[in-house]
Order: structure tokens, then C-alpha cells, then sequence
């Protein structure tokens, strides 16, 4: 295993087992084309539910099917041809697909008691790059992201996840809101279909624990779809002043501070090896009895604290500009995706799932015990990347 030679008897669906010593993987075109599919549908926002469900319909073969056939084996009829949840949700987790081969995970207890148990992580062996990919680290970063998104997004009778859902919670008691169909009437007395989202708590315990907090889907997405083309617009008219913006309400810093502690330690390590030299020189005069003992000993030892206290002093400049390096990462890495999606001419659920961390919105302003559709009320966008720090609501 350590030597990169692959001990399992095949490997994962999509791939074959190499005919050279080390049986490295071969990529299987036909089978490739469905994970490259289902990793896509997956960075689109659909849950593996939803993906088995399409692979389904569409016919396409499971993996133990498509085994089957290929090896020109008999059938199973206990084997079930439809995709599970189980399976797709493994091939998004699998290592395998971006060329990373884990292995030595499971072990028997002797070899008289052949019961397998689960090795510890560490004592995993990992083989970065062991043969070739066809899922790239961006579009495994994508799923994997897709993931962790709070959004678990529940498709209407007809079909359709709207972009925003499972995105946007009450701000008062910090629950999901759902989406609610009803009909609404013109002036002439037409009806038409509306979807709104409103409080879940609301929706089940009723208004005797919070208020309805309703906004109309159509009217979110606008304005979601509005304040990203703002930002969009923002980083074009001039990416520098964006870039340092964003900064600033990560770090609370701006970028003269930065640079005035890049200044420091560069000072402080300058410092430290100054000392070394006086430390060095002392010792010599010592031994060349240019200096006495006592003198030498009462100079080194006061150089060597200062030493300590300057590389304590540079630990911590360090830490703090290492964690400020990677606010920026992050920061170019928003950047990157505003200027991907910020031209889109509608939002949509792949839109939503790499730029929104998620959405609160608080009740409109009451008056005469009526809620006015057109009051004034607080809608709060927390982006990924730039607003991750902040706490999501409680949800369940």
C-alpha cells in the first residue's frame, strides 16, 4: 500500500483495475460520464435524494447493475436497478474520483478471528495523485461546499427547488422559513399563484409564538439577485477599494495596520539575530579574556531574555497575519465568484449555494393590528467567505 499498489480486488464504479504492477486505475468512459454528472447536479443543489431519483428515471444503470453486465455475469433479482441516496451520496464523499487512493482503513483482529473493525484515521495510508483524476479539486470543493451549506433545499409538488430555499431564517426566532403557495387577486378581480415564505414556527404553533414574517418569493429573489449585482458593480468600478472593504469587515483592520505589523516583525527578526551575534561576541571576548566572566554572563543573560520576549512578541505577529493571509485568500476567492455570478441574469440555486451563507428577515411594522406588505423591514445577506464568522440562527 505504501508503495502505491492497489490491494482491493476492483475499484470504485467508474474506474478498472490496471494491468501494471500496481494495478493502477484506469478511467472508464461510459461510467465516468455519470459520476462527472452526478457531481454536477450536486454543485446545481440537488441532494443525493434528488439526483438518485433523476439517475432513476433516466434508466442509467446503478454501479452494481452496470458491474453486472459489463462483467457478463447473471443478474441478481433481489438487486434492486434504482439508484439509492446511499450510493450517491459515497460516490460524492469518494477520494477515488479526484486521484486519491485510501486504503488500510479496515483490518482484521488476528488471523484466527477474521472480524474486520475500523482502523484510526491516522493509520490510514493516503496516496495523493496515484492515478488520474476526471473530478477536479474545484468541482470536489464545490460539492463538498454544497454540503455544508445550511440549505437543504425541498422541491415542490411539481418538481422545483427554488433558489432560495432552505437559505433564509426568522430573524426574531430563528427558525427556517417555508415556502406557502396561495392565490392572490387583482384589482380586476383575476387570481394568480403566489409563493411566499413565512415563518415555520408561525406556520406550526401559530401566532401566539411569532408572527407570519411573509415576503413574497419573487420579491427575495430580486433583491438578492439586486444586492449581488450591487457588489458585482462595486468590484468593477474599482476591485482595490472592494478588495480592502471586504478586509476590513473580516479583520476589523485596515490595511495600514497590516502593513505596519508586517514592518514589526520583519524589526523583531532583525533584532533576534542581532542578538545572536552580541551573544557570539560576548562568548569570544570571554574566551580571549577581553571581557571578564561576570560581565560576559550578566550581558548574555539579558540578551537572552530580550531574545524570548521578541520571539514570544513574533509567535504572536505571526499567528495574527497568518490567520489575516488567509482572510484574504478568502476574500480573493469571494471576489472570484461575484465576478462569475454578478453578470447571471436571474438567480439560481448554484448561485445561491456558493455565494450565501444565509438570510434573515424580520417582521414588518405593524399598524391599526394590520401588516402592511409595503413597511419597512430588516433583510439581513450573510455571503460566504466575507460574513462566515458570524453566527447562524438556531434551526432545527
Amino acid at each position: 500500500m505504501k508503495a502505491s499498489k492497489y490491494t482491493f480486488g476492483y475499484y470504485p464504479y467508474s474506474y478498472l483495475v490496471g494491468n501494471d504492477e500496481n494495478r493502477t486505475a484506469t478511467i472508464d468512459e461510459p461510467a465516468a460520464e455519470v459520476v462527472r454528472k452526478i457531481y454536477q447536479m450536486r454543485i446545481e443543489g440537488l441532494s443525493p435524494y434528488q439526483i438518485a431519483r433523476r439517475l432513476s428515471d433516466e434508466g442509467i444503470p446503478n454501479p452494481t447493475l452496470y458491474r453486472t453486465k459489463k462483467d457478463g455475469g447473471k443478474i441478481n433479482r433481489q438487486c434492486p436497478p434504482w439508484w439509492s441516496h446511499k450510493t450517491v451520496r459515497d460516490i460524492l464523499s469518494d477520494t477515488t474520483y479526484k486521484g486519491c487512493t485510501v486504503q488500510h482503513r479496515r483490518s482484521t483482529i488476528s488471523y484466527k478471528n477474521h472480524n474486520t473493525y475500523w482502523r484510526p484515521q491516522e493509520e490510514w495510508i493516503v496516496k495523493q495523485n496515484a492515478h488520474e483524476p476526471f473530478v477536479s479539486e474545484e468541482i470536489w470543493e464545490k460539492a463538498r461546499e454544497v454540503a455544508r451549506s445550511v440549505s437543504r433545499a425541498k422541491r415542490t409538488k411539481s418538481g422545483i427547488n427554488f433558489p432560495l430555499s432552505g437559505f433564509i431564517y426568522c430573524a426574531d426566532c430563528g427558525h427556517k422559513m417555508k415556502i406557502v403557495h396561495s392565490k392572490k387577486k387583482l384589482k380586476d378581480g383575476r387570481e394568480y399563484d403566489c409563493e411566499c415564505y413565512i415563518c415555520r414556527t408561525y406556520a406550526n404553533l401559530g401566532k401566539n409564538y411569532c408572527t407570519i414574517h411573509a415576503i413574497q418569493r419573487t420579491d427575495i429573489e430580486a433583491l438578492v439577485l439586486a444586492d449581488i449585482r450591487s457588489k458585482f458593480d462595486f468590484i468593477l468600478e474599482d476591485e482595490d477599494v472592494a478588495r480592502e472593504e471586504f478586509l476590513k469587515g473580516k479583520s476589523k483592520r485596515s490595511a495600514s495596520s497590516r502593513a505596519a505589523d508586517k514592518r514589526q516583525l520583519k524589526a523583531k527578526h532583525k533584532r533576534v539575530e542581532e542578538l545572536d551575534v552580541l551573544i557570539r561576541s560576548a562568548f569570544e571576548d570571554k574566551v580571549l579574556k577581553k571581557m571578564p566572566e561576570n560581565l560576559c554572563n550578566s550581558l548574555c543573560e539579558s540578551y537572552q531574555v530580550e531574545q524570548q520576549t521578541l520571539k514570544a512578541e513574533i509567535a504572536a505577529l505571526e499567528k495574527k497575519l497568518q490567520e489575516e493571509s488567509k482572510d484574504e485568500a478568502e476574500v480573493e476567492e469571494y471576489i472570484r465568484r461575484i465576478k462569475l455570478y454578478g453578470s447571471c441574469p436571474e438567480l439560481t440555486r448554484e448561485m445561491c449555494l456558493q455565494l450565501i451563507e444565509f438570510i434573515t428577515i424580520d417582521a414588518k411594522t405593524e399598524r391599526n393590528n394590520r401588516w402592511h406588505s409595503h413597511a419597512p423591514r430588516n433583510i439581513h445577506i450573510y455571503y460566504k467567505l466575507i460574513d462566515k464568522e458570524r453566527a447562524k440562527p438556531n434551526y432545527n
